[in-house]
């Protein structure tokens, strides 16, 4: 009886211990396959992050070549008017002294 007994135990020990490999090996699988989905999810998050930021440096170029166009113009325009008060100036040399005081 020592044998079967001996038996026994060692086929409940094997039948127990495959049920805790099996059990084991199938909470491995599942938290697997949560976080190759939550990875997923992280990749994608970031790409549309990632988009954003291109579309976001797309619109403050697009608005840094505006304002340099703008700058260009009113500094040309800045440049006449400077050039239209020096003539004016020379017609009346009087008016340089006025405006400084």
């Amino acid at each position: 009886m020592s044998s079967l007994g001996s038996t026994l135990r060692s086929a409940r020990e094997r039948t127990i211990g495959g049920l805790v490999r099996q059990i084991a090996k199938d909470t491995a699988e599942e938290s697997v396959g949560r976080i190759s989905a939550h990875l997923v999810e992280i990749e994608r998050i970031i790409a549309d992050q990632g988009d954003a930021a291109g579309e976001v440096a797309e619109v403050i170029g697009r608005t840094l070549t505006r304002l340099s166009a703008e700058v260009a113009g009113l500094t040309a325009e800045l440049s006449r008017l400077n050039e239209r008060l020096e003539r004016l100036e020379d017609l009346d040399p009087g008016a340089r002294a006025r405006s400084a005081s």
